[in-house]
């Protein structure tokens, strides 16, 4: 069975260009070590289909993009400083001065789950401290927690609590939900 038959995805997406393509086969080589060149695609890249997609979305407003006050903006792939969201301002002909607002997954959670900020600290370290690692994240996360709990004299690896609930995000729409039991700390 195909890729595409399991998964049901029929066509993927990549930006880049044939002659990109041709100068640096790496990029399509199976087991390549070609991630810093994907890395550098989507830092030029990201900004620039942003800047493609609010073009089209100011032309279909009406307005003009200098009455544009604040800029919401999102990625999970573009690891750059100053960010992606900077970039885009100066693609559109935005002033610095635009209000930027980058939707950061951590944010929302506590927002729609009414969590005091204290319930996603470990989760914030890690990404301080490592950056998102995606699917590798749980384990750092569990493990801080584990040892924030235990140097805090917490009487589980939980926080202290005995239930919790581990929430992870993939890449589109992608969930995944478990409810965890703590250990006890010896």
């Amino acid at each position: 069975m195909a890729t595409g038959e399991r998964t049901m995805i029929e066509k993927r997406h990549l930006y880049t260009s044939d002659d990109l393509l041709r100068s640096t086969p790496s990029i399509t080589a199976y087991n390549s070590t070609s991630l810093t060149l994907r890395q550098e695609l989507a830092n030029h890249g990201v900004p620039r289909l942003g800047a493609e997609a609010a073009r089209a979305a100011i032309a279909d407003w009406g307005g003009r993009a200098s009455d544009i006050t604040h800029l919401v903006f999102v990625t999970s792939t573009s690891g750059c400083l100053p960010g992606a969201d900077f970039e885009l301002l100066g693609l559109l002909g935005l002033p610095p001065s635009t209000k930027r607002a980058m939707v950061e997954i951590l944010d929302r959670m506590e927002s729609k789950l009414g969590l005091g900020k204290e319930k996603l600290e470990a989760s914030r370290a890690v990404m301080a401290q490592y950056g998102n690692t995606r699917s590798s994240c749980v384990v750092l996360v569990m493990e801080e927690m584990r040892r924030w709990s235990e140097e805090r004299g917490l009487r589980t690896a939980g926080e202290g609590l005995d239930m919790g609930m581990l929430v992870g995000f993939g890449p589109g729409l992608t969930v995944e939900t478990i409810v965890l039991r703590a250990l006890p700390i010896n």
